[in-house]
């Protein structure tokens, strides 16, 4: 079995969105969620504006890991997203997107209950 570091990886891929990516970096710090219990993955696929800089003025209450990389397209960065995630769940959301306060409590519940569910079977 896998051993995870976090119940939760949030995703997102992005590419010149340094002003969209605000918005979202809001909701997800204002889930109502154990802080340590997920991550926020951010993988940058070539960026050319300033997402970096707006990245660099997010709080650090909250797993952020960045990767710059050059530009190869959403294919090979959501690849790549899965691959480096460390959450025993991976839920992708766009950088133009925002998450509910309560969206990860809710999966933790779904989750579980369909896992206790499969189990009982």
């Amino acid at each position: 079995m896998n051993e995870f570091k976090f119940k939760h990886t949030i995703f997102t891929p992005v590419f010149n969105r340094a002003e969209e990516i605000k918005e979202l970096y809001q909701s997800i710090i204002a889930l109502d969620y154990p802080k340590s219990d997920f991550e926020w993955l951010i993988i940058d696929d070539g960026s050319t504006d300033n997402l970096k800089e707006v990245i660099d003025t997010f709080d650090n209450s909250i797993n952020i890991r960045v990767v710059h990389k050059e530009n190869e397209g959403i294919h090979i960065t959501r690849n790549l997203g899965a691959k480096l995630a460390q959450g025993e769940w991976f839920t992708g959301i766009d950088s133009d997107d925002a998450i509910l306060p309560h969206a990860l409590k809710k999966m933790h519940t779904y989750i579980h209950t369909y896992i206790h569910h499969r189990q009982a079977k």
